[in-house]
């Protein structure tokens, strides 16, 4: 596994060969201003004036063009006013009436700050498919911000379980995006860490995939997508209680109590309180946790009695850290909470 350093190493010496065609961008956005007929005299030379300014600003030359369209569309100024003020509902409506508009410019960067809104809102899915226009698509031409909206569909695939998609994504925009801002290209760093730490089906990737599940179970347009990882978590638990109890009935048998390997057949003292006080709770664990991870989860859940819940959660506490046993006894009660709505 390669650290942080070394991927960093590495980008930077394959960065110099991606050249920057931001004024390209910006040469012809300015075009379109002294060829838009809507504009009066007095606005389109305000405009070139304010473009002329910015793109000479090397730590924010990213927002030439967007400030250029803030002074040419009190609409596209508004939304993002709406958009500061986090009424996320208004600022949706308007930017997504721009996405349609002839200006190209225009429609990009509403698409970009559409998608960022749903990012913030956690819509990941909403978000993606504008995402992957702004960056490989006929938008990716017409916006100064393709670094940054190739971080987000970066987000969104990690959030999506798309993490082969995620970390192709992280790698370009290292790549290729040398001067995004700092904190971006340290988040990307950090994220493509965290994802060559996942090993499928370990606590982690079931954590991820119960939050997954959980978050589409409250859309309308959940679809098929979460009763397949709800079966694919079921799976990955029951493979981990298993490995669980494996390693226990291995650490057991080593070296229980002070006595040595060969002291459990005889009766002395040290050896018997340990089969009395453990081995029937670990076979009353294991029956329990087995029952729960049967058929649909919700179901099982909802169908278990009260104390044998209790028995499955302390179950779940002896084998996983404590945020663990929270979090998989949270996704149960979730799912039937939504089987019974």
């Amino acid at each position: 596994m390669r650290t942080t350093l070394t991927i960093a190493l590495t980008l930077a010496l394959s960065a110099a060969a991606f050249a920057d065609d931001s004024d390209k961008r910006i040469d012809a956005y300015v075009e379109s201003i002294k060829s838009n007929a809507a504009l009066t005299d007095t606005a389109r030379a305000a405009v070139l004036k304010r473009v002329a300014t910015q793109r000479l600003n090397v730590y924010d030359k990213t927002e030439t063009i967007a400030d250029g369209l803030r002074l040419t569309y009190p609409a596209y100024a508004e939304a993002l006013t709406l958009l500061a003020e986090e009424d996320l509902p208004a600022a949706r409506a308007k930017l997504s009436e721009l996405t349609k508009s002839d200006d190209p410019f225009l429609a990009a960067h509403a698409s970009y700050f559409l998608a960022h809104s749903h990012t913030v809102d956690e819509n990941y899915l909403d978000a993606r498919p504008l995402l992957v226009d702004l960056t490989t698509g006929k938008r990716k031409a017409h916006t100064l911000y393709t670094g940054e909206a190739l971080f987000f569909l970066a987000v969104c695939q990690a959030e999506l379980l798309e993490r082969d998609a995620a970390k192709k994504s992280l790698g370009l925009f290292l790549r290729e995006h040398p001067g995004a801002p700092e904190r971006m290209r340290i988040g990307a760093l950090h994220m493509l860490n965290d994802l060559a730490t996942i090993d499928e089906g370990s606590i982690i990737d079931v954590h991820d995939r119960m939050r997954f599940v959980e978050a589409r179970l409250g859309k309308a347009d959940s679809g098929k997508t979460p009763q397949a990882q709800q079966t694919r978590i079921i799976a990955m638990i029951d493979k981990l209680i298993e490995e669980a109890e494996k390693k226990e009935q291995q650490g057991g048998g080593g070296g229980g109590g002070g006595g040595g390997g060969g002291g459990s057949a005889s009766g002395n003292n040290p050896s018997s309180p340990a089969e009395s006080s453990t081995a029937p709770v670990g076979d009353a664990h294991a029956g329990a946790l087995h029952r729960v991870n049967r058929g649909r989860p919700g179901d099982s859940w909802g169908s278990m009695k009260r104390r044998e819940r209790e028995r499955v959660l302390a179950a779940l506490k002896d084998r996983f850290p404590e945020r663990y046993k929270d979090l998989i006894e949270q996704y149960y009660k979730s799912l039937q909470d939504d089987d019974t709505k």
